[in-house]
């Protein structure tokens, strides 16, 4: 974890990542899930996908997991009795790395927008 936010980091959320996205009837199978320690910001916000796209994001998860990447499922909470994800788990759409080595220190920072 990053020295400079690790202070920051109280809360809990769960990550579900993509599997294999050819399983049968389109869709995507997902691993098993994990708990990240973050800080969140709830609120629409215009933001921009790693796509280009512009979107309103409903949440901003910061935290210092480098497993955690866009296409994921993110909800707050530990959720990890749940193969899937839950209700009201959202798709990671955008997501910004800080490189934190200015201050010593070799972990990134993260924010993941749903």
């Amino acid at each position: 974890m990053s020295k400079v936010s690790r202070w920051s980091y109280t809360n809990t959320a769960t990550v579900w990542k993509r599997g294999d996205s050819n399983v049968f009837g389109g869709g995507s199978e997902w691993l098993a899930p994990f708990t990240i320690k973050c800080t969140w910001i709830a609120g629409g916000k215009v933001a921009t996908d790693n796509g280009g796209i512009e979107f309103v994001a409903t949440c901003q998860f910061f935290h210092e997991d480098a497993r955690v990447e866009y296409g994921d499922m993110i909800v707050k909470g530990d959720m990890t009795a749940s193969a899937l994800p839950v209700e009201g788990a959202r798709e990671i759409r955008g997501h910004t790395e800080w490189d934190m080595t200015p201050f010593k220190d070799p972990m990134p920072d993260y924010r993941s927008s749903v």
